[in-house]
């Protein structure tokens, strides 16, 4: 199912720069719904908790302008339908994300200028001792702004799957 919800997601993403919230709200009532009738109250107890915990820990990147909301809303979903699985759905993530954004900076040929950007934004941070947005180019077109986390996260997902590093209960 999340599969599924993820390859929509890179669709949106793709054509629309956004993921829309009907996506990520069918995404969580299909989750609950699966809580109800497979799992029963302790491991849906336990399914909240995992979603709120992805939430806490990626609405201040939201909040400083380091991802999407809708990168958000899909991490949320992800940890609802995963439960503890969202640890490994993250790793697998975070490593195609990587290993998609160094692809894209080989490819552009501008790695180097945005990890000078990258070092000069943290160390105004410290400077300053407090988190500010990170700093986007709005005059970019598309192809060369952000990097695009739907992608990374259903690759991520599609390695885990592959690996087989999700526990199935």
């Amino acid at each position: 199912m999340l599969g599924v919800i993820l390859m929509i997601a890179v669709y949106y993403d793709y054509r629309q720069s956004r993921i829309p919230n009907f996506l990520c709200l069918a995404g969580i009532a299909a989750g609950m719904i699966e809580i109800l009738i497979f799992h029963g109250m302790r491991d849906g107890c336990s399914r909240f908790l995992w979603a709120g915990g992805l939430f806490l820990c990626f609405f201040p990147l939201w909040l400083w302008k380091a991802v999407g909301g809708g990168d958000v809303k899909l991490l949320v979903t992800a940890g609802l339908l995963l439960g503890r699985d969202s640890v490994s759905f993250l790793l697998c993530a975070g490593i195609c994300i990587g290993i998609h954004a160094l692809g894209l900076m080989v490819i552009r040929k501008n790695y180097f200028k945005r990890l000078t950007l990258f070092f000069r934004y943290v160390m105004e941070c410290v400077e300053q001792k407090r988190m500010m947005p990170y700093p986007f180019d709005s005059r970019r077109d598309g192809k060369d702004g952000g990097i695009r986390i739907s992608y990374g996260l259903l690759a991520g997902h599609l390695l885990a799957v592959l690996t087989g590093i999700y526990r199935y209960y």
